[in-house]
């Protein structure tokens, strides 16, 4: 791996930290529901390795926090669907 690759993936790294910092590792529910348990067949190897990319510190918050992203993802590409072939304005003058 070259010198810049290795710079720009240890900035990713950085970044995807004070990400996970910043915000919490996954969205609270509403407040009218209540968790219930649940018993699921999962591969340890797979929960092991989601909490380490995530970063979470729970088998629960890695789970809640892969079903969160799940869902944003639906909803990013739900709003690219919508702004397919749509006309962009640039309101900061930075297009040339």
């Amino acid at each position: 791996m070259s010198a810049d690759k290795k710079k720009a993936s240890a900035k990713a790294r950085k970044g995807a930290l004070k990400l996970r910092e910043a915000a919490p590792a996954y969205s609270e529910p509403e407040e009218q529901e209540k968790p219930i348990r649940k018993n699921l067949r999962l591969y340890q190897s797979r929960i092991d390795e989601a909490r380490r990319v995530l970063g979470t510190s729970t088998e629960t918050e890695t789970i809640e926090t892969a079903l969160d992203l799940v869902v944003f993802r639906h909803e990013l590409v739900e709003g690219v669907e919508v702004m397919r072939g749509t006309q962009l304005d640039d309101v900061f003058g930075e297009d040339n």
